[in-house]
């Protein structure tokens, strides 16, 4: 298999199709170096879905080396090799696949974005999980969406939040005015213990209001939510 920051090179520059089709031959249990015709690759990734035109389009990247020994035969680089290319630094990590990844390029990067979040479970912005694999934010909720519809496992996601004590000394820090900038923050008055918070926009006026009232009065922001795959 490829390096996981080969895969995410190819796939943020439009060329996942040579990605899918270099680990979907090394799954089939070929080597690096093998010399192999369109036939050859299309006998061995077809049985996982792979079409005519998804591999010729992998095929046609220049990572694949043209051989003269007979026409159209091309050779199986290597993982260093990919590297090489790329002129990226090798990393320890490569994420192994299963047959059904190398149907088509979103099912190679709905694996790819399991199999990150079974290996790496941790707070993520969307933005960086949709950008290593070259996709729109709404695609990765798509595959999660895919992920939990399949039965077998689901992707469990937790909001974070951050809290900030208002008092008499800061809150002079916070605007006058609501800003759409600010959505990701608001306020929020806490009254009583399991009594749920009253919220409202991050203005100062508000929280004014809040203090003078007796009550406690948080600066609330919403932080990268927590991925992790369970069991479902």
């Amino acid at each position: 298999m490829l390096h996981n920051i080969s895969k995410e090179f190819l796939l943020q520059a439009k060329r996942g199709n040579a990605a899918l089709v270099i680990d979907g031959l090394y799954y089939a249990g070929w080597q690096a170096g093998e010399i192999f015709s369109f036939q050859d690759a299309y006998e061995a990734l077809s049985p996982f879905g792979a079409s005519q035109k998804l591999i010729r389009s992998g095929l046609n990247d220049p990572l694949f080396q043209r051989q003269r020994l007979r026409s159209a035969s091309y050779t199986l680089p290597s993982p260093e090799y990919v590297l090489d290319e790329l002129k990226l630094l090798e990393n320890a990590f490569k994420d192994e696949l299963s047959g059904d990844a190398f149907a088509s390029l979103a099912a190679y990067r709905k694996a790819l974005h399991q199999r990150f979040l079974e290996r790496a479970p941790d707070e993520y912005s969307r933005k960086l999980l949709s950008g290593r694999l070259g996709v729109s934010r709404v695609t990765t909720l798509n595959y999660e969406a895919a992920i939990n519809a399949a039965g077998k496992v689901k992707v469990y996601v937790e909001p974070q939040f951050s809290y900030t004590r208002i008092t008499h000394k800061n809150i002079g820090s916070l605007p006058l005015q609501a800003s759409p900038v600010k959505g990701c923050m608001w306020l929020e008055k806490h009254t009583a213990p399991n009594v749920i918070p009253q919220k409202a926009p991050l203005v100062r006026v508000v929280a004014l209001e809040w203090l003078k009232a007796g009550h406690e009065v948080y600066l609330t922001k919403q932080l990268p939510n927590y991925y992790q795959i369970v069991a479902a």
